[in-house]
């Protein structure tokens, strides 16, 4: 596979973020660059991901290994630009299992 010249890479895109309640704690997570970061209300946990990911990126550029990164992470890559994977669907799953230990 030919070597991206770093220069050259584009990414434009809009990433799905997922904000959970975690005891007293709000994790904002994007699974299209698997980063998560926490804040103590919503809007903390929101702005704390777009740094992170600014970070992600800068960080990534900066050693030389975004463009391998993002191509691990399922994006695509054509005449220079980086897409993320496309979303065909979400939903959620019922999980029972019974355990064989109490929990604490």
């Amino acid at each position: 596979m030919a070597k991206t010249k770093l220069s050259s890479v584009k990414i434009s895109t809009t990433l799905p973020v997922f904000i959970f309640r975690e005891d007293d704690a709000f994790v904002a997570y994007t699974p299209w660059l698997d980063l998560s970061t926490a804040g103590g209300t919503f809007e903390e946990a929101n702005s704390n991901l777009s740094e992170a990911v600014r970070l992600f990126l800068e960080e990534t550029d900066a050693m030389g290994t975004l463009p391998t990164v993002l191509r691990g992470l399922g994006w695509k890559e054509s005449n220079g630009k980086f897409s993320a994977p496309i979303m065909i669907g979400h939903g959620t799953e019922s999980v029972s299992y019974p355990l064989a230990h109490a929990c604490a």
